[in-house]
């Protein structure tokens, strides 16, 4: 629980334009690294090593800065990630950190896998449907028709 309220922290800070949420974030990996086995998943929390590094992804998206994410996110395997709600999250991250670049395509993709991950997960998330409807409307002619078709798929679409 405590790694949990340090990632939390972590995040927090990071919404706000804090660097220093990567002091809660190395924390938090600290005390995962020295008190939880490999494998372990807290059934409360969802606390586990993957989920740290869900965090870093989260913490550099929201501290705006894509490159950082994605290099955060190469070594993280989302199949490791033992929720699908927070698999599908993580691929919404990753579609916030592509659209942060302008990649529409990478963007639409990653909402695509999010949502075949979790649905629930991008029909629910403000960020996911504001992604979805921007697509739907502004996307290159050559994924258009596929970003509308998912801003249908989770019930967004206002055309």
């Amino acid at each position: 629980m405590l790694a949990d309220l340090h990632l939390c922290a972590a995040l927090t800070r990071a919404r706000t334009g804090d660097q220093g949420a990567w002091s809660d974030w190395d924390t938090a990996r600290s005390i995962v690294d020295r008190a939880l086995p490999k494998g372990f998943v807290g059934l409360q929390t969802r606390v586990s090593r993957p989920l740290v590094d869900v965090y870093a992804v989260m913490c550099a998206v929201d501290l705006g800065d894509p490159d950082e994410a994605q290099r955060r996110a190469h070594a993280l395997d989302p199949a490791s990630i033992p929720s699908t709600e927070r698999r599908g999250r993580h691929y919404v991250e990753l579609a916030r950190s592509a659209d942060l670049e302008g990649a529409r395509e990478a963007t639409l993709h990653l909402l695509a896998r999010a949502e075949a991950t979790s649905p629930d997960t991008v029909r629910y998330s403000p960020v996911a449907q504001d992604m979805v409807t921007r697509l739907s409307h502004e996307a290159p002619a050559s994924i258009r028709a596929e970003a509308v078709d998912l801003a249908r798929r989770i019930g967004v679409l206002d055309l």
